[in-house]
C-alpha cells in the first residue's frame, strides 16, 4: 500500500473493525467505496471530493443488484451528511 494513499489507508483501518454490513447488519470486515458524481451534492466543499467507505458482507458482495441497492441507501441518507 502505497504511504500516499489515503483511500487504501482508511480502507485499511476501517477494515480492522467489524461494522455492520449496510444493507442487512452482517458483522463483516469487507468494505466497498462509493465515489459520488458530485461530491457537492454530499457534503463535500467546492474543489473537493467525497468518498463513502461502507460495509458489505460477504453476501451481498456476491449480489448482482447489490451496487443498486447500496446506492439507494447512500442517497436516501445523504441528508445527513451536508
Amino acid at each position: 500500500m502505497d504511504s500516499f494513499d489515503p483511500i487504501g489507508r482508511a480502507l485499511f483501518q476501517d477494515a480492522q473493525i467489524l461494522k455492520p454490513c449496510l444493507l442487512c447488519s452482517s458483522e463483516t470486515r469487507n468494505r466497498g467505496v462509493f465515489f459520488p458524481d458530485n461530491s457537492q451534492k454530499y457534503g463535500a466543499p467546492a474543489g473537493k471530493h467525497r468518498v463513502i467507505i461502507y460495509a458489505l458482507c460477504d453476501l451481498h458482495k456476491a449480489d448482482p443488484e447489490t451496487l443498486n441497492r447500496i446506492e439507494t441507501v447512500i442517497e436516501t441518507n445523504r441528508q445527513g451528511m451536508n
